[in-house]
């Protein structure tokens, strides 16, 4: 009996080791965490609109149809004209949650649609985000079409995944069009 109750000590006192360990290396850790999540959704903004570094951004937390959770106007840095509005998008579907990115240009054409972030079966994202030199993926379809006036494909083969970008393109194409 002494034995066991040496033995749930000891575990104890390692789970109060490990709890501390843990819980000191988040604290430590946070900020740079943050910082990099930062620079990551930047680069994803350079990446839509194909930009240098010589950019403002301005958000706004939005609940448009309990999809688009935020709307950021990307200026030039210099002249502070606006160069285009990303939305971001949230949706949980079968397979996990979602985020993705829609950059629409000021002549209402859709510049890129990026999923940042997804719990979604890997192999299913990789089917909507692959492109090969011939055939561009079939999120890559959305770019170059006008935001009222887009085709969505059927027959992807990650129906929930694509089903959720989709839906947050028409959440975001439509917040476009009621801003305009």
């Amino acid at each position: 009996m002494l034995a066991k109750l040496k033995t749930a000590l000891v575990l104890v006192i390692i789970g109060g080791f490990s709890g501390l360990a843990i819980w000191a290396t988040n604290e430590a850790t946070y900020e740079t965490i943050i910082e990099n999540a930062r620079i990551k959704e930047e680069n994803f903004y350079k990446e839509i609109f194909d930009l240098d570094s010589d950019f403002e951004i301005e958000s706004e937390k939005t609940d448009t149809d309990g999809l688009i959770n935020q709307e950021v106007t990307i200026k030039n840095k210099n002249t502070q004209e606006v160069i285009g509005i990303i939305y971001r998008g949230y949706e949980k579907n079968s397979y996990g949650d979602m985020t993705v990115l829609v950059g629409i240009d000021l002549d209402g054409n859709i510049s890129k649609v990026i999923i940042s972030d997804t719990s979604n079966t890997p192999n299913y994202v990789k089917k909507l985000t692959k492109s090969t030199d011939t055939v561009p993926s079939y999120i890559d379809h959305f770019a170059n079409q006008s935001y009222d006036d887009f085709t969505i494909d059927s027959s992807t083969g990650a129906s929930y995944s694509y089903g959720s970008v989709s839906k947050i393109v028409e959440a975001a194409t439509n917040t476009y069009g009621g801003a305009q």
